[in-house]
């Protein structure tokens, strides 16, 4: 086959060539295809290396364009209201919900008990339900969350096997278990928030401490009330030129400010235990007094947050009582912010407010209670066991009755005694974009007795584990919650 082209010959004719080039002249046709692809190749190469360098430049600079914190939330969109649970209409869904989980969605599973060990066959029973209502409830749970059932298999030699079984007093059930355990992972898509949840640990025995959490935390009180700072407030900073003070609470300025604007808010008593509902009520109206003031005259300050590490275990540097709350102009701190987010990016794939459906998927696997216009969620995802969210339109009395009635069954009724919160409130003017419902995270912080830390690898830099079975604790502590609650009226 003639490789030349007689076109191609009599423009290269034609063609007057510097000698570097010459040789192009007499190169066969197909080779010479062959050299220009491999030109514009090494051309198309150089293009991408360049652009990838471009897009990685901008990384490092951080040049991110879906979110950009400014003065106000223009990165979000104006989500639907948070639920009204006063309103009749959605008390009426909450009972229709109900009704139709039971009914329908897992009509198969009526005389069963929910538990975490039985999730697998709860979530198959309800992906097969053919009744709509159903399927697009299913739709939101499976969208927001993402489910991993798995299995640990274990052996155990003779020498081991006698430690073994002291560990699980002999228990020849707990024994049979070990050597394949289950493995349930749930992990919020939107959030990423987890837990990993192994149904043999909580039922493992559990030694008592030596000394009862009562007896400990009655020593904690005695020894360091009488040389305690916030006893008295002229032992502490104030900011500006005056504090807020009540007959029972007053606030002072951080000696050792962690953000620009962050005050103190605390009971005269020291002994958190003391507190009456009334001296609760009073120390909990203080923050938001003081954002008032601080947005009444800064109007940029908007986002406000109340955090609250209780004794030592739990991180405070005074086992008095103290409250931190803090007021930022462009965002709420970074890993509530991460829910936020999320929380965002669900509205523009679904344009529903994540909050309501957070809520009324837990409702509807009965891991709630609704106390007036507030609710408390046990959540799908909890960080330790007897975690607990309240979420409400607005911060009012419902929502400091309900956090009062949750210490109050951590205290008297499951001896728990430290605990970290966090208390996001919704912007302080009426802007809708991103606007969030009233967040309360509470935490037990583990045994107060306990020299071993509460925290490891996986709290901190990994995940969660958490060991009681959520439905149990939800049915557990909602009793305990309603008598503290009825004890109010």
């Amino acid at each position: 086959m003639n490789d030349s082209s007689p076109f191609l010959g009599k423009k290269l004719d034609n063609f007057k060539m510097s000698k570097p080039f010459k040789f192009l002249k007499t190169m066969p046709l197909s080779k010479l295809i062959i050299l220009v692809c491999i030109f514009f190749m090494v051309i198309y190469t150089m293009f991408l290396f360049m652009l990838k360098k471009s897009e990685d430049d901008n990384l490092i600079v951080g040049v991110l364009p879906q979110f950009e914190y400014k003065s106000d939330p223009k990165g979000y969109s104006a989500w639907p209201d948070y639920l009204n649970f006063i309103d009749s209409s959605t008390m009426n869904l909450l009972r229709s919900n109900k009704i139709l989980i039971k009914e329908h969605c897992l009509k198969q599973f009526e005389n069963n008990k929910m538990s975490i060990e039985k999730l697998d066959k709860i979530l198959n029973i309800w992906s097969i339900s053919n009744q709509a209502e159903c399927s697009q409830f299913y739709k939101i749970l499976t969208q927001i969350y993402l489910f991993q059932f798995k299995h640990n298999h274990l052996s155990l030699n003779d020498k081991f096997m006698p430690k073994v079984k002291k560990m699980l007093n002999n228990d020849e059930e707990l024994l049979n278990s070990v050597y394949n355990q289950e493995l349930i992972n749930i992990y919020n898509k939107y959030t990423n928030e987890e837990n990993v949840f192994n149904s043999l640990r909580p039922k493992r025995p559990i030694s008592k401490p030596d000394i009862p959490p009562a007896k400990f935390y009655e020593k904690t009180i005695n020894e360091t009330e009488s040389n305690c700072d916030f006893c008295n407030e002229d032992y502490t900073a104030f900011s500006g030129s005056s504090r807020m003070k009540t007959g029972n609470s007053y606030s002072a300025a951080n000696l050792f400010p962690f953000d620009e604007n962050h005050e103190l808010f605390l009971p005269r008593k020291h002994d958190l235990l003391k507190l009456n509902y009334l001296e609760f009520k009073d120390l909990l109206s203080l923050p938001e007094k003081w954002f008032n003031q601080l947005h009444f005259k800064d109007k940029n300050l908007n986002y406000p947050v109340v955090l609250w590490d209780f004794l030592y275990k739990a991180g405070a540097s005074q086992v008095h009582p103290h409250l931190h709350g803090t007021i930022n102009s462009k965002r709420y701190y970074g890993m509530f912010e991460t829910i936020r987010k999320g929380a965002e990016l669900y509205y523009r794939e679904t344009k529903r407010n994540y909050f309501n459906d957070f809520t009324l998927l837990h409702d509807m696997l009965n891991l709630t209670l609704v106390h007036k216009n507030s609710v408390v969620v046990f959540s799908l995802t909890p960080k330790k066991d007897y975690d607990v969210t309240i979420l409400s339109q607005n911060f009012g009395e419902d929502v400091i009755e309900l956090l009062y009635a949750v210490l109050q069954t951590y205290f008297h009724d499951l001896e728990i005694y430290p605990f970290s919160l966090s208390l996001y409130f919704p912007f302080m003017d009426d802007t809708k974009n991103g606007r969030i419902p009233v967040y309360i995270k509470l935490v037990p912080r583990g045994d107060i007795s306990s020299l071993r830390s509460d925290a490891s690898t996986l709290e901190l830099l990994s995940t969660f584990n958490a060991n009681l079975d959520q439905f149990d604790t939800c049915i557990k502590m909602s009793q305990f919650i309603q008598k503290r609650l009825l004890g109010l009226e």
